[in-house]
């Protein structure tokens, strides 16, 4: 005896059209799912990658600081170096500091004492080896006839006398960064019990190679 198929085609499709369906939306499913996984995946990629362009952006932006300052430096340098230079050369050789230590070598006691010291660059009257000895209040010295140009310093201060004043003149002349001294004008200031030299002296400090 046969069997009889009591199920009817019409339902088969359908239940077939139904299997494919769900097949169909459970690989939906999976797709969208994976899609979103990738995606998930992507933003976080594109979030590093905007962070270390970010960061390679702080650092160019350091790196073009840096080399702004550095050619700013380089610049300064050039421009203090050319300042130097050139203040070198008006100085030929002589700086502040050293006409201190000189000075202070040539102080043989404490009964001198100093109001005003410039130092200029300048036409100097030279001194051919004489040493000014002051004979008189007027305070003046032996002539010189000669003029070049050098460092001048003006030394303006008091003594207690005349002697004490020569000596620091002659100590001034025995240091060898000094050419010559003059003693531009000095007189004698009484007070009551006691009087004091008021002097002013021309020194022309030694060149380079002079």
């Amino acid at each position: 005896m046969s069997d009889v198929d009591l199920i009817p085609s019409s339902y088969r499709r359908l239940q077939s059209h139904i299997r494919l369906l769900k097949n169909l939306a459970v690989a939906v499913v999976v797709i969208v799912m994976i899609a979103g996984m990738v995606l998930l995946y992507l933003n976080h990629e594109i979030t590093q990658l905007h962070a270390e362009v970010a960061e390679f952006q702080k650092k160019k932006n350091i790196t073009v600081r840096q080399n702004e300052q550095l050619v700013g430096l380089q610049e300064a340098k050039t421009k203090y170096g050319n300042q130097l230079e050139l203040l070198n050369k008006l100085r030929r050789g002589a700086t502040v500091g050293s006409m201190f230590q000189v000075i202070d070598n040539a102080l043989a006691d404490e009964n001198l004492w100093f109001l005003q010291l410039r130092m200029t660059r300048a036409d100097v009257l030279v001194v051919q080896g004489v040493k000014p000895q002051p004979t008189s209040n007027t305070g003046k010295s032996a002539p010189v006839a000669d003029k070049e140009k050098g460092i001048e310093m003006i030394i303006k201060g008091q003594a207690q006398d005349y002697e004490t004043l020569s000596r620091f003149v002659s100590n001034l002349l025995d240091q060898p960064e000094i050419k010559g001294v003059r003693v531009l004008n000095s007189s004698l200031r009484h007070y009551t019990t006691s009087s004091v030299v008021d002097f002013n002296l021309s020194v022309d400090v030694r060149q380079e190679g002079a």
